[in-house]
């Protein structure tokens, strides 16, 4: 049985339809007066649409909001236990970490780390729901607004990290369109990317860049502990389950998460070649399966799954899952789309 029966068979899917009445920055000082915006809502609903085409503005007054207003004090009592509540849940403690995870563009370990979470994530949720797992993730990097720095990681630097209400969501990507994603990955040099490992060749431009090799997982995620095997040989675990050196940066390292020196792709292990005939599961965010930051081939999905799973949801449990596992988070050193040149592979 193929993918796309399976998952008809076992899946329902969500479609939502969507009318934005308004759009505004998220750093605004200032709102508008409710009573305008009800009934211009109420306006752009109720008239055909040629009348609601040529509802463009509707003057309403700013009111600032910042020091000078007083604090009301009825006010902050009926939200002080909602607040008391929020903080204590935001200041909980997930994991201890050693080492920093970098938001880098293209290359940072914060990526890689999101990146893997989601592959964990999408792969229990898929195997439950449709019995196949995810084959790879893919994430941006301008998802991702802060980075994690050694010592204890709380849902409020996670809310930090992912401060976007992007959803998980698993597409179901013929060869072509996965063809296309490796191709637009190298030429973006990189993006976040578990399951996947991916060689490239390094234009004078980089939409002239060159997919040499790429190898998908062929292993099932499904328990804390695959996370730190995810990739087997690219970082050195001992028979415990845990590294056999957690100093960070190595010699061949630099302080940003980069990978220097002679530190090259491991094209072994769980992974398969890259095949155009069979169609890929592919973990990513709801933002980038409508296109966003240019993953324009991710639109042309044969079938899209809604997990209704927050992605801060799936780092934070990630994070909680690993540590509670080995009380130790992977620092995920070893880049997984890595350029080269061609006479590196004779």
């Amino acid at each position: 049985m193929n993918i796309s029966n399976r998952i008809a068979q076992k899946h329902v899917f969500r479609f939502v339809s969507v009318l934005i009445i308004v759009w505004t920055s998220a750093y605004t000082t200032g709102c508008g007066s409710g009573k305008n915006f009800q009934q211009g809502a109420r306006q752009s609903v109720n008239e055909s649409p040629s009348q609601r085409a040529a509802i463009s503005y509707i003057p309403t007054p700013n009111i600032s909001v910042d020091s000078s207003i007083a604090e009301n004090a009825e006010i902050a009592n009926f939200i002080k236990p909602y607040s008391d509540s929020l903080n204590h849940s935001l200041s909980t403690t997930l994991a201890q970490i050693d080492s920093p995870f970098y938001n880098t563009f293209y290359t940072g370990n914060l990526g890689r780390l999101v990146a893997d979470y989601m592959l964990l994530t999408a792969t229990q949720y898929s195997m439950e729901n449709v019995g196949i797992p995810c084959h790879f993730a893919v994430a941006n990097n301008g998802g991702l607004r802060a980075g994690l720095f050694p010592g204890p990681v709380t849902m409020r630097n996670v809310f930090e990290v992912m401060p976007f209400d992007n959803e998980l969501v698993i597409l179901q990507l013929s060869g072509g369109a996965t063809d296309s994603l490796l191709r637009y990955i190298a030429q973006l040099t990189g993006t976040p990317v578990s399951g996947l490992l991916l060689e490239f060749e390094r234009a004078n431009k980089p939409a002239k860049n060159r997919v040499v090799n790429a190898k998908i997982n062929s292993k099932i995620i499904s328990t804390p502990a695959d996370l730190v095997f995810l990739h087997g040989s690219q970082e050195q675990y001992s028979g415990s389950g845990m590294p056999d050196s957690r100093r960070w940066p190595t010699n061949n390292q630099s302080s940003d998460g980069m990978n220097q020196g002679n530190n090259k792709i491991n094209m072994s292990g769980s992974h398969l070649p890259f095949d155009s005939r069979r169609d890929y599961l592919v973990a990513t965010s709801s933002y980038m399966s409508m296109g966003g930051d240019g993953f324009t081939m991710l639109k042309v999905a044969k079938q899209t799954i809604y997990t209704g799973i927050q992605l801060r949801d799936a780092i934070a449990n990630g994070l909680k899952s690993e540590f509670d596992a080995f009380q130790w988070v992977a620092p995920r050193k070893q880049l997984r789309v890595y350029p080269i040149k061609l006479e590196d592979k004779k």
